[in-house]
């Protein structure tokens, strides 16, 4: 338990410290003199200031260390107490305030910073220039965030390329993609203004995938922002997106360490999807091997999970699982119960989209002269029977 003084008895041990820990030198009839007109001043001069012990409680909500308990103080003695970062390094005056609510309620102070504590650091508690108080806080019980895939995984994107997908290891503080998100090129310039600044953010329910949409204003041709701004991607160049180690995740604890994802422009897709790129690689039938599926391209992985289907010979879906790789680009479909002579279909939801937003009914970007149309539907099915 952390022990302290009074501010008055503070400067008594002060006093005995400037006395009697002078090194390699003797304790002279001076210096005893000195001590004992320091206790008879803290004895008889200063009546009512004993000498106080304090301890502190944490005030966990929800996982965040959202305050401190300071409890055997008195409210005459803590009118003008502040906290400061404790950071050896910097001098006291160097060491900012943290904002925060204090309440007094009988020997407590109630503490709430308006951001929460961290974990694993040391704070102090300071009173007239004085450092009267020092606690640290637990380390975190939670594992520290990180970004565990990204999507699209490529090497080369097309220059037309409409989102990105960072997926997180644990659900991260909102509203501060634009604050630790930055777009590069090789040589460092900072290229502006590249991922629209969404409020909301687009995140998934549990904030471990976010969405980060490249301005479809400068994607398509003939708009304002495009012909101000220009392309935001430029074909045969590199860039580099860095995800800052400072963002914390909902539990206030920081990434640790940059993360960067570097990415070649390659040409612009303005093909649309089609049935005929897709290939099946079909089981064996009274097995249950999985259904293999060539997409032909690398498809939006966040839709590709929930627009395809294994349909029996009535059209109904059936139970099984998806497995996708690294690149988006195939699937493996393994069904719950064994294959049979029947006839199979895939159905495609025509809404399915390519890394440049294309679908299956139309492009992202129409040329409303040259474009031809196609009729429009709400599924494709691609018929299949194994062998």
């Amino acid at each position: 338990m952390p022990r302290v003084s009074s501010t008055y008895s503070w400067e008594i041990l002060e006093g005995f410290k400037s006395v009697l820990l002078t090194k390699n030198q003797k304790l002279s009839v001076s210096k005893i003199r000195q001590v004992i007109l320091l206790l008879a001043w803290g004895i008889f001069c200063i009546p009512g200031y004993a000498q106080v012990e304090l301890s502190h409680q944490f005030i966990d909500q929800k996982g965040k260390l959202s305050g401190v308990k300071i409890i055997g103080t008195s409210s005459s003695e803590i009118q003008d107490w502040q906290f400061f970062i404790h950071q050896s390094a910097l001098s006291t005056k160097r060491r900012p305030s943290i904002l925060g609510k204090t309440e007094i309620v009988r020997d407590t102070l109630f503490f709430r910073p308006i951001l929460p504590f961290q974990f694993d650091q040391e704070y102090q508690l300071n009173h007239q220039g004085k450092t009267i108080y020092q606690f640290k806080t637990p380390k975190s019980k939670f594992k520290p965030p990180s970004l565990v895939s990204y999507s699209p995984k490529l090497d080369t994107i097309p220059a037309n390329l409409l989102k990105v997908y960072l997926h997180f290891s644990e659900p991260m503080q909102e509203g501060k993609s634009g604050q630790y998100i930055t777009v590069t090129n090789t040589e460092l310039d900072t290229l502006n203004e590249i991922f629209l600044d969404l409020q909301p953010e687009l995140w998934n329910a549990d904030n471990t995938r976010l969405t980060l949409w490249i301005d479809p204003g400068r994607l398509k041709r003939a708009l304002a922002s495009n012909d101000l701004k220009g392309k935001p991607l430029q074909e045969d160049s590199r860039i580099i997106i860095t995800i800052n180690n400072r963002w914390e995740s909902q539990q206030s604890i920081p990434l640790g360490k940059d993360h960067q994802i570097n990415y070649l422009i390659g040409k612009e897709d303005r093909i649309q999807p089609s049935l005929k790129q897709i290939k099946l690689r079909l089981p064996k039938v009274n097995h249950l091997a999985p259904l293999l599926i060539d997409c032909g391209e690398t498809f939006d992985v966040a839709l590709l999970a929930r627009m395809l289907s294994v349909c029996n010979d009535q059209q109904v879906p059936i139970n099984g699982i998806f497995e996708l790789n690294s690149t988006a680009d195939q699937l493996r479909f393994t069904p719950d119960q064994t294959w049979n002579k029947d006839t199979y279909f895939l159905k495609i939801d025509s809404a399915l989209e390519d890394l440049a937003g294309n679908n299956f009914n139309r492009l992202f970007d129409v040329d409303l002269i040259m474009d031809t149309k196609i009729e429009a539907q709400d599924y494709y099915w691609i018929k299949f029977k194994l062998p």
